[in-house]
């Protein structure tokens, strides 16, 4: 009987925590699952949805707008075409028409704008304060089966200081908040773990989390240009009020602080005045100011720069968060001694996220260069268009960020939202395919969001036509029918025409390879001033750069030392650019009796240059770029360095 009695508990308790994790562990089955409340999961939920899909949109935050709203990343990127329209069409378009079209966006129109447009689609199911716990894959991790979400919540970004210090503008939002509540939400307890399969995914989040998650390949910073531990500067922006607006049109009409620019809701520029700002705390420092005025009468400035932070650590963007904010209260005293109009600004607060601009690019079927931009590839498969300048921010607190070069429209393919070896998923987002210096442009939301549509829509027709997006990827009719349809949907993928100016230049063979390692820049003019006569120095650290970059099998700081010591700030001549690559080459110069006659002999000069040198001339840019790659072509790239080079990848 006691046998009896203990089987009977064994089974009832058995039974218990079945039934239990029945109750905490809900199963759902949707058409398209979408990860990440960025604009970009908005706008791939909105399309999938529109499309006739069940579409669930999972979110970190407690409502959508991702960055834009928690990071009051609020001054839009905008793509324009050559007569300065805008080229970033459909839903896009849709969303920036209600918040009033113009580059700075009131955040609060902003979020109220995304939760209209979400509310708007009965097939649409957001589940918000909820993680992504586990990612369950198929036996040859060809394909995501199903996902498994904690709902947490609380928002990691959830600001009740920043919330109460900034009223509201718009009365409706209230209202609006309590309609989406009640309407479209999955709500659980916190702690819920629940499943969710889908026939697609997308990943919309700003790190590509869930990608990483489902063992998709991908590199870090610029480990694609040789730089893997380089990344783009984080920003945290910043609030204040009692800005005077038309006080601060004064020195934007001076010029006082270097190139300027301002309208009713924007101003830029002020290059100088970040210049001279000394910064206080280490790993931080000052740019031009972008500065947007809300509704409210604050202004937010983007312009506080970090450094060195591990993006991909909570702990190290918690630090950096905090480092932040006290350089911020030393950067507003500065801005009020120096900045017309800010005399009286007052600190309100912060946003909850900082401005990550860099971090995982996913390994996709094709790698977007960026010669891809300078060269305005309109390929078959392009599913948008974008030409913001590929503007490469501050990598640390010495080196200024730079504008490598302004591409004009071009074309991003679908092969670029296609991880290798995932079939059932989609990247949308500044982390999707793309190499790091072409992230430079190909990163800016109203991109992202142009990407994003055609990722819902892919999905759409994928499973329309029971294909996974590898298959589709390969079907030329299929490309077409998916670009057919985004026409139809208002997105525009009109024809490119012209070329860039560069690629005019009869050493174009020469500099786009400088170009692919972000060797040169040519700034928003395209100007790479190649008559210009250079000094020895520019030379010195073009050689070791590349030198660095490729992994020279000489390469070492003893030599990059020795280059720089045999350097100055003086006119290079022909004679001192031999010697430099002579040392460069590994030769102990003191028994090198003539080192041009070596430099001819030995092939350091190419051969349509040996006429032009035959006199000991100073030399111009175009002739340090002629002979550097020359030079750098001795040593072979790394294997591993060349296959995430590699133009196309291959599957």
């Amino acid at each position: 009987m006691k046998g009896k009695k203990f089987w009977l508990l064994i089974f009832i308790y058995i039974l218990t925590v079945i039934l239990f994790n029945d109750y905490t562990k809900a199963n759902y089955n949707y058409d398209l699952v979408v990860y990440g409340g960025e604009p970009e999961g908005v706008v791939a939920a909105l399309a999938g949805a529109r499309n006739g899909l069940k579409t669930l949109l999972v979110m970190e935050e407690d409502g959508p707008g991702g960055l834009m709203v928690y990071g009051a990343l609020n001054f839009l990127d905008l793509n324009y075409d050559e007569k300065g329209r805008i080229i970033n069409k459909g839903i896009f378009s849709e969303w920036h028409r209600m918040v009033g079209g113009g580059v700075v966006v009131d955040i609060e129109d902003a979020r109220k704008a995304f939760i209209k447009l979400l509310l708007a689609e009965k097939n649409l199911t957001i589940a918000p304060l909820t993680r992504l716990k586990e990612v369950q894959l198929s036996e040859d991790k060809q394909k995501i089966i199903s996902l498994t979400f904690e709902t947490t919540g609380i928002s990691k970004t959830h600001d009740p200081e920043l919330q109460n210090e900034i009223k509201r503008p718009h009365p409706a939002w209230e209202k609006i908040a309590e309609t989406f509540a009640k309407a479209t939400l999955l709500q659980y307890e916190p702690g819920t773990i629940w499943n969710v399969k889908g026939k697609r995914y997308i990943d919309a989040s700003q790190d590509a989390d869930l990608a990483a998650m489902a063992e998709v390949p991908y590199f870090l910073g610029g480990a694609d240009i040789g730089l893997p531990d380089r990344k783009m500067a984080v920003t945290l922006v910043f609030c204040l009020k009692n800005v005077d607006w038309k006080g601060l049109a004064k020195d934007i009409k001076s010029q006082k602080w270097g190139y300027s620019r301002m309208n009713s809701t924007a101003a830029w520029g002020l290059g100088k005045i970040g210049q001279k700002y000394k910064p206080v705390y280490e790993n931080t420092r000052l740019r031009g100011l972008n500065i947007a005025l809300q509704q409210d009468g604050t202004v937010f400035i983007n312009a506080l720069q970090i450094f060195n932070l591990d993006v991909l650590d909570p702990e190290s963007l918690a630090k950096g968060m905090e480092l932040g904010k006290k350089e911020a209260q030393h950067v507003v005293e500065y801005l009020r001694r120096n900045l017309s109009g800010f005399e009286k600004a007052e600190l309100v607060g912060f946003p909850s996220q900082l401005y990550v601009r860099e971090s995982r690019h996913i390994l996709a079927l094709y790698q977007l260069n960026i010669l891809d931009l300078i060269e305005k590839v309109d390929f078959e498969d392009k599913i948008a268009l974008a030409s913001y300048p590929v503007d490469y921010q501050a990598t640390s607190p010495v080196e200024p960020g730079v504008v490598v070069f302004a591409p004009g429209v071009y074309s991003i393919p679908f092969r670029s939202l296609v991880p290798r070896k995932k079939i059932n998923l989609l990247v949308v987002g500044r982390s999707a395919g793309y190499g790091s210096l072409a992230a430079g442009s190909a990163r800016v939301i109203p991109t992202g969001m142009a990407t994003a549509e055609a990722a819902g829509t892919a999905a759409a027709l994928s499973i329309e036509r029971k294909v996974d997006f590898h298959t589709m990827a390969k079907d030329k009719k299929l490309i077409k029918t998916l670009q057919k349809r985004l026409i139809t949907q208002g997105v525009d993928l009109h024809k490119i025409e012209g070329v860039n100016e560069i690629t005019l230049d009869p050493d174009y063979p020469i500099l786009k390879e400088l170009f692919s390692w972000g060797m040169i820049v040519a700034g928003y003019d395209n100007n790479l001033r190649l008559e210009q006569q250079v000094h020895e120095r520019e030379f010195a650290f073009l050689l070791m750069k590349g030198m660095y970059l490729r992994r020279a099998h000489n390469y070492s700081d003893y030599l990059a030392g020795g280059l720089y010591s045999l350097s100055d700030y003086k006119p290079l001549y022909r004679d001192k650019a031999c010697e430099l690559l002579l040392a460069a080459g590994g030769y102990w110069l003191a028994k090198v009796d003539d080192v041009y006659k070596t430099a001819l002999k030995d092939g350091f000069i190419p051969l349509d240059m040996e006429e032009s040198l035959r006199k000991n001339r100073p030399l111009t840019r175009r002739d340090i770029y002629r002979l550097a790659v020359h030079f750098l072509k001795r040593y072979p790239i790394p294997e591993k360095l060349k296959e995430l080079r590699t133009r196309p990848f291959g599957e």
